[in-house]
């Protein structure tokens, strides 16, 4: 019996289970009743115009079960007043293959995710200052706490320097994050929210975005198809 070819077939195998485990879906927006498509930055998308104008979108071609995803808002003011527009006013819902099972997906809210940074940040300094005891200012180290994991290289001085960088780049970021804004009538708010994807199977599902305004509610509709690997169009 050759051995080796089956370890190579049960290391293949192997890879081709664990892909399937990460599956990815790709994401098309519906055109529902009175809406209609447009063109923003090359692509389309749906807009939805009542007294106001609301453009939803995702921002990855594809989503995965239990990753998080970030979905843009737009928003136009077509009245004469001012309106407000916060986390509260938007319902994300995610529906699966079996329609008995949808979830109402919770938003993260730019406080939460700013902790989150702020985190990162002070084990990033930790993580350069073991370094730097370590090795006298060089080499690498590398230290786990919770969900995070944090490799060092270079001087304490670079590492430093960079994590400045990278730390200003993502509070930056996450000032895209939906808070609570006014919109002046003719004016409008671009940004973003961010919701987990739900861990699931199957060949497809729907993501659901509700927009409330006023008396006025926005729904949006993102089909989801899962997009076969590599390896399944290879072995049939």
């Amino acid at each position: 019996m050759n051995y080796r070819y089956l370890f190579i077939s049960f290391l293949f195998f192997a890879v081709i289970m664990s892909s399937g485990c990460t599956s990815r879906y790709s994401v098309l927006p519906n055109q529902g009743e009175g809406q209609k498509t447009i063109h923003r930055n090359g692509e389309d998308v749906i807009c939805s115009q009542l007294k106001h104008r609301v453009i939803v979108d995702t921002v990855s071609e594809y989503i995965s079960p239990s990753q998080r995803e970030d979905v843009v808002i737009g928003i136009t003011n077509l009245t004469k007043k001012q309106i407000e527009i916060a986390q509260q006013n938007i319902k994300v819902t995610f529906i699966p293959a079996k329609p008995d099972m949808p979830s109402e997906l919770r938003l993260f809210t730019y406080d939460e995710l700013l902790k989150e940074e702020k985190q990162r940040q002070a084990w990033q300094t930790a993580a350069i200052i073991l370094s730097f005891i370590g090795s006298a200012g060089g080499g690498r180290h590398s230290t786990h706490h919770g969900t995070y994991q944090v490799r060092t290289s270079g001087s304490p001085m670079h590492q430093m320097h960079q994590l400045k960088q990278t730390s200003k780049n993502n509070e930056e970021a996450l000032k895209k994050i939906l808070q609570k804004e006014t919109i002046f009538p003719n004016d409008t708010y671009w940004g973003l929210i961010k919701v987990k994807i739900p861990k699931f199977t199957g060949e497809s599902g729907q993501l659901i975005v509700v927009i409330n305004l006023q008396d006025e509610s926005h729904k949006f509709i993102f089909n989801l198809t899962r997009k076969k690997e590599w390896w399944e169009n290879n072995i049939q």
